[in-house]
């Protein structure tokens, strides 16, 4: 076996060197990518938060203002509930009035019919 000589030994040296840094120059540029791509997809994800946070504060502002037009109108409808009560109160007793006078004009007239003598 013969040895190597200086020369040899540096350029074998060289060799290696030179292939270790094309693998550092390959291995750089796919961690830029990588960096890239993780930045392309951290944007993405802020616009997704964004959008979450958008709803939410939207789907309880419904339901909020929802359970309000429910409240105001079950008392709308309370409040003319009452005050068809009122009305009706207040026609139910003009009738009764009424009633009771033409219950008096009748008993009158029935008098005066007996009284004149003529039987109905």
């Amino acid at each position: 076996m013969t040895s190597m000589t200086r020369e040899e030994m540096d350029a074998k040296l060289s060799a290696s060197e030179a292939r270790m840094d094309a693998r550092m120059v390959r291995i750089e540029s796919q961690l830029e990518n990588i960096a890239k791509s993780q930045d392309a997809v951290l944007a993405s994800n802020k616009t997704t938060r964004t959008t979450m946070v958008v709803t939410g504060i939207s789907s309880a502002l419904a339901i909020v203002l929802g359970v309000g037009a429910f409240n105001a109108t079950v008392l709308s409808n309370m409040v003319a509930s009452f005050e068809s009560g009122k009305n009706t109160s207040a026609l139910l007793h003009t009738a009764e009035k009424s009633l009771t006078e033409a219950a008096q004009a009748l008993a009158i007239a029935t008098e005066k019919t007996k009284a004149a003598g003529t039987q109905p």
